[in-house]
């Protein structure tokens, strides 16, 4: 419990911008997990550093964070955490400008949450989606997933992600 609590904290952190703050928290996450051989946390950890690095700019290391995220949660069958995995993997791709092999890995997300069924990653997958087809010129296609995305959002309260996919508009 205090392992995933201090993944939390460090989620929180994240969101509010305060990187060096949250990779410290994460740090000690992962201590916690290791500790305890608990391998879903790990990922789950994995991908949140991905994201912090990815919020620092530092898209070669989210990539393998997030890749190494997506391989945890393959071998231990967590589809959620390896569809989000893939997703932070396909996000860091397309700021790296590789559209293409952004658009390849977003179908691992894809894959991935077919057999998860949960919303709100499905929004998170749409919305990815809809920033790499903008990037390919394929207005209907981002308006199809932006459009998704936003039903998803709003219909649950994900307040969070509405406003995150109200800023790709800008």
């Amino acid at each position: 419990h205090t392992a995933n609590a201090t993944m939390g904290v460090a989620q929180a952190l994240l969101y509010q911008g305060k990187l060096r703050e949250s990779q410290e928290m994460l740090q000690d996450g992962l201590v916690q997990a290791e500790g305890i051989s608990a391998r879903d946390l790990s990922s789950e950890m994995g991908r949140t550093q991905a994201e912090i690095y990815l919020a620092r700019g530092e898209y070669g290391y989210a990539l393998e964070a997030a890749r190494k995220a997506a391989s945890l949660a393959a071998e231990i069958g967590n589809r959620l955490m390896e569809a989000g995995a893939w997703r932070v993997a396909a996000d860091c791709l397309l700021r790296k400008g590789e559209t293409q092999e952004a658009n390849e890995t977003l179908r691992k997300a894809w894959e991935a949450i077919s057999e998860a069924d949960d919303e709100v990653e499905t929004g998170r997958i749409h919305a990815q989606a809809r920033a790499i087809h903008l990037a390919m010129g394929d207005d209907s296609g981002s308006l199809h997933h932006y459009q998704i995305a936003e039903e998803i959002f709003s219909r649950l309260g994900a307040a969070r992600d509405l406003a995150l996919l109200e800023t790709q508009l800008a």
